[in-house]
């Protein structure tokens, strides 16, 4: 009993302090203040142009993981193997990627977590993501001796599905990247990235093998990607409220950018 008392006492003794006049003031351990950072997970799918499979109807790739580096891509080397988005026309004009590499990159451009790789299906998981963050994702692979490069936006707000990893999102995400600079853009959400999306495939817009290469800087890769995108729009989506939508789209993005 007299030890089970000392030890009270020395417990008591050690979140105490006397005051000048003899009082006893009973103190708290302190808190913890660190912030947990809230993370999550995507589900991706890789599909690239059709002109780039074979004669089985496959595109068969000779590098994807090793290809890209810190959030970069090589075209040096690196032949290390490795609302949901439907296919709706753009099924006949896109095929899965088979071990493709895949990363999520901050819009500045900063790497975000490890290289991934694409299964049988094109398909592959990203985990550890920011939350309330748009990151793009990324993706290369190479076949035909040549790096070609795919990609697509997460907006900063919850997302259920699969996100296509195709030539339209390439487009979208070169938008968005070229326009923010690196700001946040709350409107820019993934239900109306998807919506977006859908015009642009209902109206069968797509890149050519070329259009995606990688062996450019990416300013040059946006450059194209930015003036295909806008002459697509121009010429086959004949909706004036779907073009307007899409104009919305843009001029958000150039407002948030230049905030």
């Amino acid at each position: 009993m007299r030890t089970l008392a000392l030890l009270l006492g020395l417990t008591l003794i050690a979140g105490c302090q006397a005051s000048a006049g003899g009082e006893i003031t009973i103190t708290q351990p302190a808190r913890s203040t660190k912030a947990t950072t809230k993370v999550r997970a995507v589900e991706v799918k890789v599909v690239a142009p059709a002109l780039l499979a074979t004669a089985g109807g496959n595109i068969l790739t000779d590098g994807g993981a090793g290809l890209i580096k810190g959030g970069q891509i090589l075209t040096d080397g690196g032949a290390g193997l490795g609302p949901r988005f439907d296919l709706l026309a753009a099924v006949d004009q896109f095929k899965s990627v088979k071990a493709a590499g895949v990363q999520a990159v901050g819009l500045d451009g900063k790497a975000i977590g490890q290289v991934g790789t694409t299964d049988e299906t094109g398909g592959a998981k990203l985990a550890d993501l920011p939350a309330g963050k748009a990151v793009s994702i990324i993706a290369a692979f190479k076949t035909g001796g040549k790096v070609y490069r795919l990609a697509a936006t997460l907006g900063a707000d919850d997302f259920d599905g699969t996100l296509m990893l195709d030539p339209i999102n390439t487009m979208v995400e070169a938008r968005v990247r070229d326009l923010l600079k690196g700001a946040d853009a709350p409107s820019i959400t993934n239900k109306r990235l998807k919506r977006v999306w859908g015009i642009c495939n209902k109206a069968e817009i797509t890149l050519t093998p070329a259009e995606i290469e990688a062996g450019r800087s990416l300013a040059e890769i946006t450059e194209t990607l930015n003036k295909a995108w806008k002459a697509a729009i121009d010429a086959k989506v004949t909706s004036v409220e779907e073009k307007a939508e899409i104009q919305a789209f843009i001029a958000d993005l150039d407002a948030a950018g230049k905030k």
